[in-house]
């Protein structure tokens, strides 16, 4: 399943709203046994690691896979792609690993880079081995009601344990691969991702607006308010040379 790309400042919006709801249900399936079936089975490790270098090149042909660019024509414009891998399978040359993913859209403007968009959740991703591993298919968890089931069903038993144990490392609702993501853009573009603020761009106008984001309340209390105030805005053409 191909995930919907958006604001960076909405995903982490979401994930507050989402990761409160779901703590309670979470809870209640901790006692739950995984169910009989491939999923459970114990996998064969033996060979299947990948080295840091080769995680790297899977890892930016997964973003280039699963971000859509938008603002190429009128800025610099970047897919970046984290993965943490929770259990991986290896049969011949074909690899198969179960990964939390975190990809994310940058667009660079007056020496600050923004995230424009961004899908985080769980994934299976398939490649084939070699000195570079190459891409074959990216899957993405099932959303909503589903995502449970779904893990369960498509996720080995291992890949299901460390995936709650990430999931226990969050705090205040937030997703444990932003961070990381934001940190690889830096490093990559050579300058600082502004995660204060929220930069909107209309690329057939050819104009910029970033927003100051306004948060209050929390949704633990049921008084979360998310608003932006605009503190700049303009014409691309006289700030991108």
């Amino acid at each position: 399943m191909k995930r919907k790309m958006i604001s960076l400042i909405a995903v982490l919006m979401a994930l507050v709203m989402a990761l409160a709801m779901t703590a309670c249900g979470n809870a209640e399936k901790k006692a739950e046994e995984p169910e009989e079936g491939p999923a459970a089975e114990e996998q064969e490790s033996t060979g299947s690691d990948l080295s840091g270098d080769q995680m790297e090149d899977l890892a930016q042909q997964v973003a280039d896979k699963v971000v859509e660019l938008g603002y190429t024509e009128v800025m610099p414009d970047e897919a970046y792609a984290v993965l943490q891998l929770l259990d991986i399978e290896r049969n011949g040359d074909d690899g198969k690993a179960y990964v939390y993913l975190g990809a994310s859209e940058y667009v660079v403007l007056k020496e600050k880079a923004y995230g424009m968009a961004g899908s985080f959740g769980e994934a299976i991703v398939t490649f084939t081995y070699g000195d570079k591993p190459v891409l074959k298919d990216v899957e993405w968890s099932a959303d909503g009601e589903k995502h449970q089931e779904w893990i369960k069903e498509n996720f080995t038993e291992k890949a299901q344990k460390a995936d709650e144990d990430l999931m226990k490392q969050t705090e205040d609702g937030k997703n444990p691969l932003v961070d990381d993501v934001n940190a690889l853009a830096e490093e990559k573009l050579g300058v600082p991702v502004d995660t204060e603020n929220l930069l909107e761009v209309d690329p057939e106008k050819g104009t910029y607006k970033i927003s100051e984001v306004i948060e209050s309340g929390s949704p633990e209390n049921g008084d979360y308010v998310f608003d932006t105030k605009v503190i700049e805005e303009g014409e691309l053409s006289d700030v991108i040379k």
